[in-house]
């Protein structure tokens, strides 16, 4: 197994809040962890699930919502406690 980690300051106050994964060592990211709202939790979540290279779904802990690129939501998914995924 090949596992790439990458972990970004996009807001360059010294703590990471963006977190890549590339889990098959293509080079392309698997999964994608923000915190977007800076309280070093992540909350929202973007995935490749068809294993294609496009991030095809996002989740959201605020909402627990899922979208996928085509343009179409699924019904709200199971609520998640609070506004963070993890």
């Amino acid at each position: 197994m090949h596992l790439d980690t990458t972990l970004v300051d996009s807001t360059g106050v010294g703590q990471f809040d963006t977190l890549i994964l590339d889990s098959d060592g293509d080079d392309v990211p698997n999964t994608v962890l923000v915190d977007t709202d800076s309280d070093g939790i992540f909350d929202l979540k973007m995935e490749d699930t068809t294993n294609d290279g496009i991030l095809d779904e996002v989740t959201t802990g605020s909402q627990g919502l899922v979208a996928e690129y085509d343009g179409t939501f699924d019904g709200p998914a199971e609520p998640l406690p609070g506004d963070d995924l993890f």
